[in-house]
């Protein structure tokens, strides 16, 4: 009978073996499904970043481009007051009158 006790042992020892085996088999399993969904979140993540990244390098060359844009114009404009003053001088002198400063 002592050896009927040990066989029971045993085969209880074996099923709670194999039962915590297949329970660690799944948490593994579980585990790297959880990594694998984390690292596509991550993936996603950075991809969103880099194209948001990309939109602000965009607005800042809009924006480069349009300083430059209003410079160049501002220096038109000056240059077409200066003209313009210019003119406006050599039309009062052809005429005879002074012009005020």
């Amino acid at each position: 009978s002592g050896q009927k006790s040990l066989k029971k042992v045993l085969k209880n020892t074996e099923k709670n073996i194999l039962q915590a085996s297949s329970e660690l088999k799944d948490i593994v399993v579980e585990s790297g499904n959880m990594a694998e969904s984390l690292f596509e979140r991550v993936d996603t993540g950075y991809k969103e970043l880099e194209e948001e990244i990309k939109g602000l390098s965009n607005v800042e060359k809009v924006l480069l481009n349009t300083a430059d844009s209003v410079m160049d114009t501002k220096r038109k404009i000056e240059f077409g007051v200066q003209q313009i003053i210019f003119k406006v001088s050599e039309l009062i002198e052809l005429s005879g009158g002074e012009m005020d400063e």
